[in-house]
């Protein structure tokens, strides 16, 4: 028959024993909780990285569409002077072509003319 003493005893050592494996728990999550935390700073830190290159890259992209947005009204604006010269060059080049040809008319008609008085002279006069 056992005793009140031996049976307090096994329930101390009993409950010992579930303590210590409690406190091993307990230690294990602790240790599992700092493990957490740093992973957590970690993810963090590196989160933080990843929103600042982000932001770089937005930045560079606004100023880059702002230099491109440049470019392409320089572009713009030099391909639309070149079109005005070159309608005013046309232009230039049609009225003296419309010179050019008034001359040359000009030109035969005052031959013709001559052509006819001489012919005149020699046909009816030098005969």
């Amino acid at each position: 028959m056992e005793t009140p003493c031996v049976q307090h005893e096994e329930q101390i050592q009993k409950n010992a024993r579930k303590i210590a494996e409690l406190e091993a728990h307990a230690s294990f999550k602790e240790q599992r909780i700092i493990e957490l935390i740093k992973d957590n700073k970690r993810i963090e830190g590196k989160i933080d990285k990843l929103t600042e290159s982000v932001n770089k890259s937005i930045l560079a992209s606004v100023r880059g569409d702002s230099d491109l947005t440049q470019r392409v009204l320089a572009l713009e604006t030099k391909s639309e002077t070149q079109e005005k010269l070159l309608k005013e060059y046309e232009e230039k080049a049609r009225e003296q072509r419309d010179e050019d040809r008034a001359k040359t008319t000009q030109y035969m008609a005052a031959i013709g003319t001559v052509i006819g008085v001489l012919s005149f002279i020699f046909a009816y006069i030098l005969k």
